[in-house]
């Protein structure tokens, strides 16, 4: 039976096994933080390390550590202090409920404190917005980022969100996608799809895209997004994409995530809902807010302010759209 004597190196698999919840990311990031921990803990105390090294003193020390000592910035900084913590109390609190290591049935850092990150994430402003739809309009595969890059100024969805959208999800003709529950953010049996209304700029460029460029299956469920050859567009392609773009603008705060909510002079959108009014002034109270949430009607949700407006150009006349019309005989029938 495994106890505070056991060594830790085996419990930390057992760990990273039973967390099946977690994405791929997240277990390597957590699996990282556990072998520096374990390693740093061999080093000073000059033995293995056991599970009761897995305690408020020890791993308080060792997020001080982090904190100057790190393994991607050898100088360590608050984040990675942040990011080991995070791991560490996941550990224990895995440790508590198996009963191999606990404080009287809770976990044993339930009173450390996790630090805050020094890692500052900033939105854009609206020339920044601007130059970034411009560059991506630029790139080899112009028409498809310049289509990324408005529909998450627009929309607010994550990445994950984005490379996970097919084309059934799509209904241009009633302005509104459906984030599916599996293709987002959540634990699994937690996640629950939603609608998201999409703005009049958003339509129009997503109309274009799928009208000209898409290459690819027609099939209601292939990816949204595809590369030049017809290949589904990944996560990681989509990512590489506005890496690309930050290097061409030299926004260093560029980042899909900074994409999400655009900066105080637009009307912010967030999941679909706008959470500040037209003209600069801010909303009185949450009220306003609740009634352009999704669960309000569609209708009232197309009279909410474009997070859009102003930004982009609108473009001089539109042609029919065959792979658009194709879509809708595919979910008709």
């Amino acid at each position: 039976m495994r106890d505070g004597r056991s060594p830790l190196a085996g419990v930390v698999e057992s760990f990273l096994l039973d967390r099946a919840d977690l994405s791929d990311r997240t277990r390597t990031n957590y699996a990282i933080q556990l072998r520096d921990f374990a390693q740093w803990v061999e080093r000073r105390t000059r033995r293995p390390a056991k599970v009761a090294d897995v305690s408020p003193d020890t791993v308080n020390d060792f997020v001080r550590h982090r904190e100057h000592h790190g393994e991607r910035k050898p100088e360590g900084s608050r984040h990675q202090a942040r990011n080991a913590c995070v791991a560490l109390k996941s550990l224990a609190k895995f440790l508590a409920v198996r009963g191999i290591w606990h404080d009287t049935g809770a976990s044993a850092l339930r009173h450390v404190r996790i630090p805050q990150s020094d890692v500052v994430r900033r939105h854009l402003q609206d020339d920044e917005a601007r130059r970034v739809v411009a560059a991506a309009a630029g790139g080899p595969q112009g028409r498809r980022d310049r289509t990324l890059a408005v529909l998450l100024l627009g929309t607010g969805l994550r990445l994950k969100e984005v490379a996970n959208l097919k084309l059934a999800d799509l209904d241009l003709a009633e302005g509104v996608l459906l984030v599916r529950a599996e293709g987002t953010k959540g634990r699994p049996g937690r996640r629950r799809e939603r609608e998201v209304t999409l703005p009049p700029e958003v339509i129009r460029e997503l109309d274009r895209y799928l009208r000209d460029v898409r290459k690819g299956r027609l099939d209601p469920e292939a990816l949204v997004f595809t590369d030049r050859t017809g290949s589904p567009l990944t996560h990681s392609g989509i990512a590489q994409i506005f890496r690309r773009l930050k290097r061409w603008t030299g926004i260093d705060a560029l980042s899909v995530h900074a994409l999400r909510t655009p900066g105080p002079a637009l009307p912010p959108c967030r999941l679909g809902r706008p959470l500040r009014p037209p003209g600069g002034r801010r909303w009185s109270d949450l009220r306003m807010v609740r009634r352009y949430a999704t669960g309000r009607p569609r209708e009232e949700r197309r009279r909410a302010p474009s997070p859009l407006s102003g930004l982009l150009d609108r473009p001089t006349g539109r042609r029919s759209s065959p792979q658009v019309a194709a879509l809708r005989t595919l979910r008709s029938a």
